[in-house]
């Protein structure tokens, strides 16, 4: 079947660009939340665990999450940031769907987010980007 608008297949580059933008978004905004609101909570479910102290590593996983968020948006070694963000992005599937009061977001974004940085993990960053294709 012929495509419907064969002249926009002309910027196809740019496809891998916006998947690479909206990711890095999110994921500042996530670390951005886990330094802000979401703490209390899982205070209580890292101790659980038995990770301690429960803010250490809390924090650590936000500032990963925003420098993750900023290497995609920048394009910078972005299938290596991608490869984080899927095991970030699986485990918070697991433990957000197990446990819904820790977050505010909703399981179905962590399975369209994984969905972008698998993407982006097989196309590479795109156009506008620091990562130069080899």
């Amino acid at each position: 079947m012929l495509n419907p608008f064969p002249h926009l297949l002309d910027y196809q580059f740019f496809g891998p660009t916006i998947l690479r933008l909206v990711t890095g978004i999110f994921f500042i905004y996530l670390g951005q939340i886990k330094f802000s609101k979401d703490k209390a909570d899982l205070v209580l479910f890292f101790e659980s665990l038995g990770l301690k102290p429960a803010l250490y590593f809390i924090n650590s996983l936000a500032l990963a999450e925003i420098v993750i968020g900023f290497a995609l948006l920048i394009g910078f070694l972005t299938q290596i940031a991608a490869s984080i963000a899927i095991v970030i992005s699986i485990v918070s599937l697991v433990v957000f769907t197990r446990h819904p009061n820790l977050s505010s977001q909703k399981p179905v974004n962590y399975v369209m987010i994984l969905a972008m940085v698998l993407s982006l993990l097989i196309m590479g960053a795109g156009r506008l980007a620091l990562d130069l294709p080899l």
